[in-house]
């Protein structure tokens, strides 16, 4: 995914996947895809890790983005979870709404419960970090918003 506020067209140079399992019971964990389909990528735009500047990946647990981290090169195997905590920094945690969508599951299984539809916000944090999370029904794009933990879960809520 590319998003960009530039009116310009952006030219993607690579591109990779891999496909390895479907459930996390069928996986070899010293090899989820990340490294085969980043370094593909990376390859076919001429370009390492190291010219990463900023990453989205995909994180279904905490523990995934750990290991996703490690596979594909930003971090040395066994360490990101000490790389995140050095780069650790406090935030206010307001920022405004840079996109919606609303998530509609196709089954009881999906993330939401019951299946039921659920606000996806993507917020530039004021501190200069991008986030994702579940935001309250109708957010809109240029909301100000702020994370809260209403059920240890974080959520943007619009600011009073």
């Amino acid at each position: 995914m590319v998003v960009t506020a530039a009116p310009a067209a952006v030219a993607v140079t690579g591109i990779g996947e891999a496909h390895r399992h479907q459930h996390l019971t069928e996986a070899d964990l010293t090899d989820l895809g990340a490294r085969r389909a980043a370094t593909t990528a990376l390859a076919q735009a001429g370009r390492s890790v190291l010219d990463v500047g900023a990453a989205g990946i995909y994180d279904s647990f905490t523990v995934t983005l750990a290991m996703l981290l490690e596979e594909i090169g930003f971090c040395a195997p066994g360490t990101a979870g000490a790389d995140a905590a050095a780069a650790r920094r406090p935030s206010s945690g307001v920022g405004r709404v840079v996109a919606v969508s609303v998530v509609h599951p196709l089954s009881a299984c999906s993330s939401g419960p019951f299946g039921e539809p659920y606000t996806l916000a993507l917020v530039d944090l004021d501190d200069g970090i991008r986030a994702m999370g579940r935001g309250d029904p109708g957010l809109t794009v240029g909301a100000s918003v702020r994370v809260k933990f209403p059920d240890g879960i974080p959520r943007w809520a619009p600011c009073p």
